[in-house]
C-alpha cells in the first residue's frame, strides 16, 4: 500500500532516510529562523518513525514539504497522536502538505478522519477555554473516576459536559503527564493559520488497488475483489476546511 501511495505522489521526491529528513527540515527552518538555533523536534528520535510502513516525507517541485500518512484499520487514535506530535514540526516549515492515503476498503472512514483533523488542527483552544480546562482538570483529578463531587458542583457538571470526548480525554492525559504546559501546543494558532493562508494543505488520496487478497484472514461478508486500477487518484470529495466561529 505504501508503494502505491508513493507512486501516486506525482513529481514528489521522497526522502529515503531519517538523515535526509533531518537535513531537509533543518535547512528550511535555519533559512527562516529569526531566533538563535536550538535543539528541535526533528533532531529527536521522533524523526526515526518517518521512514516507516505508515509515514514518509518528500519534497514537491515547488519545494513544499509533503508528509505522507497511510491510514490503517482502527488507527484513528494513532492519527490523533500523529497530528499532535508533528504539529510543532510543520508549524516551523514555510510550506507543507499533509497527504492522507486511504485504502479503497477504508474510504468510508474519511469523514471520521476529517473530524479528527478539525478537532486537532482547525479548532485552537481560546485562552478562556484553557483556563476553564485547567480548573476542570484539577477538579477531575481529585474526584474518583466516573463520579461527581459531593455536594454537587454546577460548574464541574457543566465543564464535564462541555469537555467530553476522546480529544479532551487525550488533553487530560497529557496534562497529567506534563502539567499546564501540555495545553500550550493545543492553543497554538500556527497550524490553523497555515491552513487558512494556504501555506499548509491537507489532501486525501484514495488508493484504488485491492489489497484484501494479501490479508491472511478475510471475512465471508467481504465483497469480491475487483480489478485494481493502475494508480491512486485524488479523493473524489475534497477534505473540507472549517473556520472557527
Amino acid at each position: 500500500m505504501m508503494l502505491d501511495a508513493l507512486l501516486g505522489g506525482g513529481d514528489v521526491v521522497w526522502l529515503a532516510t531519517n538523515t535526509e529528513v533531518r537535513s531537509h527540515c533543518g535547512s528550511l527552518v535555519s533559512a527562516a529562523a529569526t531566533e538563535p538555533p536550538q535543539e528541535t523536534v526533528w533532531r529527536s528520535p521522533l524523526v526515526d518513525g518517518l521512514c516507516s510502513e505508515s509515514m514518509r516525507v518528500g519534497v514537491d517541485p515547488a519545494g513544499r514539504t509533503v508528509l505522507l500518512y497511510l491510514v490503517a484499520p482502527a488507527s484513528r487514535e494513532d492519527f490523533r497522536g500523529f497530528l499532535d506530535r508533528w504539529a510543532p514540526v510543520l508549524g516551523r516549515l514555510p510550506a507543507w502538505t499533509l497527504r492522507v492515503a486511504v485504502p479503497r476498503s477504508l474510504r468510508e472512514v474519511c469523514e471520521a478522519y476529517q473530524q479528527v483533523l478539525r478537532e486537532e488542527w482547525e479548532t485552537p483552544l481560546q485562552p478562556h477555554t484553557i483556563d476553564e480546562l485547567l480548573w476542570y482538570f484539577e477538579r477531575r483529578r481529585s474526584v474518583p473516576a466516573d463520579r461527581y463531587p459531593f455536594p454537587p458542583d454546577p460548574r464541574f457538571e457543566r465543564a464535564a459536559g462541555t469537555f467530553r470526548g476522546a480529544w479532551f480525554d487525550r488533553l487530560y492525559r497529557r496534562w497529567v503527564r506534563s502539567g499546564a504546559a501540555a495545553l500550550s501546543d493545543a492553543a497554538s494558532r500556527v497550524i490553523s493559520s497555515a491552513l487558512a493562508s494556504g501555506s499548509g494543505r491537507v489532501e486525501c488520496l484514495t488508493l484504488n488497488h485491492a489489497y484484501e487478497h494479501l490479508s491472511p484472514v478475510m471475512s465471508p461478508a467481504d465483497p469480491p475483489l475487483q480489478r485494481p486500477r493502475m494508480a491512486p487518484t485524488a479523493c473524489e470529495r475534497p477534505w473540507r476546511r472549517h473556520s472557527n466561529p
